[in-house]
């Protein structure tokens, strides 16, 4: 068996792969070099694995085709690195944990879901004091806008960051990086049709198997004269399992 090899791993009948083992293997490696509490360490590591299985466990139900998957792919990364991309100063992005693209009926590309992933009770009503999911829609509308304008054809530099105070190195390079995402969608989507939301998106929490969320409202934005639909979806996995996962790589 070569080094560093990570067999995939039988949890009661779901099989998590070998490359989100490595992902999980590597991020437990470097948790635990962090200069941080046990008790935070643990916490830390439980919930991050948790994303990871479940992300991988959400892409395996979301078969795209190679446009759904790139433009998928940018936008998670752009969201991901939300602060450069919006031009903000202050207060960080509120960012989704995934985001699935589809087709409208006139074939048109469309966000129809946005993913968090909660891997407690906790850790959801932590994330509504933080004012999901509104504000992680807001950072996602904001996104598409930009790479809307882009597709379009307007100057990186008619862009405008999202606090006036943005200092000019990061202008700079917040612009350098919008010239690489317009480049990028030249190659993606080379035509000029812009990307939508789809009348029916789903906020979608996943939680572990088991796992209960408390009442909320089913529905967001309605005040604003539409609504996005709120539904709970529960991994394959439970708690259990994840802690069975997290115990075979030693947590020290």
């Amino acid at each position: 068996m070569p080094d560093g090899y990570t067999p995939e791993i039988q949890i009661q009948n779901n099989q998590v792969s070998e490359q989100t083992l490595t992902k999980i293997k590597n991020h437990i490696s470097f948790v635990n070099k962090q200069e941080m509490s046990h008790q935070n360490k643990e916490i830390q590591i439980f919930g991050d694995t948790f994303e990871m299985v479940a992300s991988a466990e959400n892409r395996q139900k979301h078969p795209e085709t190679v446009i759904q998957k790139n433009t998928r792919s940018l936008i998670e990364n752009l969201y991901q690195n939300a602060e450069l991309i919006l031009g903000t100063n202050h207060e960080k992005p509120s960012k989704p944990d995934g985001i699935s693209v589809n087709f409208d009926k006139q074939g048109r590309l469309i966000v129809d879901e946005v993913v968090e992933i909660k891997s407690s009770n906790n850790a959801f009503l932590h994330g509504i004091e933080k004012g999901q999911p509104a504000k992680t829609l807001v950072t996602i509308g904001e996104i598409v806008n930009i790479l809307n304008k882009l597709k379009k054809g307007e100057k990186t530099t008619k862009i405008m960051p999202k606090d006036s105070d943005l200092p000019l190195e990061k202008r700079i390079k917040r612009d350098v990086e919008l010239q690489k995402v317009a480049e990028q969608l030249k190659m993606i989507s080379p035509d000029d049709g812009i990307i939508t939301f789809s009348p029916e998106m789903v906020y979608r929490y996943i939680v572990p198997k088991g796992e209960q969320l408390p009442e909320f409202n089913p529905h967001l934005l309605e005040d604003y004269g539409y609504a996005v639909k709120v539904e709970v979806s529960h991994s394959e996995y439970s708690k259990r399992d994840i802690h069975e996962i997290i115990n075979k790589f030693s947590l020290k």
